[in-house]
C-alpha cells in the first residue's frame, strides 16, 4: 500500500474520479493533501485530481472541497468545512461536511450529522440526517430519520417511514408508504399521500397545511397554544378524520 504527501494549501479543490474500494477522507490540520493507498494524483490548475484503486484514505485540509465522482464501497467523508459533490456510492455514505453537500445516489445506507445543506437524488437503504442545514431528497427506499434541520425539507416518495422531529422551516413529503411522524416543525407541513398513519406534534405555524393519509391522523396540539382552524391554521384532510 503506497502512502504519499501532497503540499496543497489552505482551501484546495479535491476529486476523486473512482474509488475501487472504500474512500475515507477526513480534514485534518495541516495543509497538505496526505494519501494512504494505491493511486494516481495529478494537479490541475491548482485543483488536484486522484483515482484509486481498492481502498483508499485521504487526510484533506479543513477547508478543502471534496468532489466524488464513484465509490464501489463505503464512502466516509468527515471534518471538511467545504462543499462535497458525490456521484455514486454502491455502499452506505457516512458524512460530517460543514459546505452544502449533493450526492446523486447511494446504493446503502446514508448517515449525515453536522452537515450544511444536504441534497440526494436516491438512497436504497435508510437515511438518517441530524443537524443539517436543510434536507432534499429524491426517493428513499427505506426509512428517513431527520432531526435538528435548520432549514426546509422536501421528500418526494418514500418506501419506509418518516420520522421528522425539529425543523426550523416547511415540511413537504410527496408520497410516503407506512407511517409518517411530523414533530416541532416551524413552518408549513404538506404530506401529498401517506399510505399508513400520520401523527403532528407541536403547534403548526399559521397558514395553510394539508395532509393526505389513508390511515388514522392525529394531532397532539400544545395545551397553552392557540388553535383557531379558521383564521389560525387551516389543516385540509381529506381523506380520514382528526382524532
Amino acid at each position: 500500500m503506497g502512502k504519499g504527501r501532497i503540499e496543497t494549501g489552505k482551501a484546495p479543490q479535491i476529486f476523486v474520479g473512482a474509488c475501487d474500494g472504500d474512500l475515507v477522507i477526513r480534514g485534518g490540520a495541516e495543509l497538505a493533501l496526505l494519501v494512504r493507498g494505491e493511486y494516481t494524483a495529478e494537479e490541475k490548475a491548482g485543483a488536484y485530481h486522484l483515482t484509486g484503486r481498492g481502498d483508499l484514505r485521504l487526510v484533506v485540509p479543513s477547508g478543502a472541497t471534496v468532489s466524488v465522482e464513484e465509490v464501489s464501497g463505503k464512502l466516509i467523508v468527515k471534518g471538511v468545512a467545504g462543499a462535497c459533490q458525490v456521484g455514486r456510492v454502491y455502499g452506505d455514505a457516512v458524512l460530517t461536511v460543514g459546505g452544502p453537500t449533493h450526492i446523486d445516489a447511494v446504493h446503502g445506507d446514508l448517515s449525515a450529522r453536522n452537515v450544511g445543506a444536504l441534497a440526494v437524488g436516491a438512497v436504497h437503504g435508510d437515511a438518517d440526517a441530524r443537524r443539517a442545514g436543510g434536507l432534499a431528497l429524491s426517493t428513499v427506499y427505506g426509512d428517513l430519520v431527520a432531526r435538528q434541520i435548520a432549514g426546509p425539507v422536501t421528500v418526494e416518495e418514500i418506501s419506509g417511514n418518516v420520522d421528522i422531529r425539529g425543523v426550523d422551516g416547511n415540511v413537504a413529503v410527496g408520497r410516503a408508504r407506512h407511517n409518517a411522524n411530523v414533530f416541532y416543525a416551524t413552518g408549513q407541513v404538506t404530506l401529498g399521500r401517506v399510505d399508513g398513519d400520520v401523527s403532528l406534534r407541536g403547534a403548526l405555524s399559521p397558514g395553510d397545511h394539508a395532509v393526505v393519509a389513508r390511515g388514522d391522523i392525529i394531532v397532539r396540539w400544545p395545551a397553552n397554544a392557540p388553535l383557531n382552524p379558521v383564521s389560525y391554521t387551516h389543516l385540509t384532510l381529506p381523506t380520514s378524520d382528526l382524532v
